[in-house]
């Protein structure tokens, strides 16, 4: 999902081992160059967090129950091509739970209806037990 919203930039997230540290996150670049979550940018920060939180919800949700999920101003450090990744993420993760986004940013609004959304509510009822 990191590589999804940072267009490629980054194509791997892994863990190390820092004798001082311990454990660390670290990312690889497209270029093959790796980088520390505190080399990488506030942007790309930012994503990161947000990949790892969806990826931390979307493992909840498989093992639990839909919960909503509220996200607040989620995009103030990612350009509009980042964005549309971040709300693509988004529908999909909307197939499988409610997720609600807010935001201060019209454009946002617009780049969230544009995002293809493959939820399918029959299915949603199915699987909480409702009737068909």
């Amino acid at each position: 999902m990191f590589a999804r919203i940072t267009l490629g930039d980054f194509v791997e997230l892994f863990v190390d081992q820092d004798d001082q540290a311990g454990p660390v996150l670290l990312g690889r670049q497209r270029d093959r160059k790796i980088k520390r979550v505190d080399q990488m940018s506030r942007g790309t920060r930012e994503q990161l967090f947000l990949s790892l939180r969806i990826a931390v919800i979307e493992r909840f949700v498989e093992t639990t129950v839909p919960a909503p999920v509220i996200l607040d101003d989620a995009f103030l450090e990612s350009d509009d091509d980042r964005s549309e990744k971040i709300f693509e993420s988004l529908a999909e993760l909307a197939a499988k739970t409610q997720v609600i986004v807010l935001t201060h940013r019209p454009g946002e609004i617009a780049e969230a209806l544009a995002a293809p959304c493959r939820a399918r509510p029959r299915d949603r009822r199915r699987r909480l037990g409702g009737r068909e």
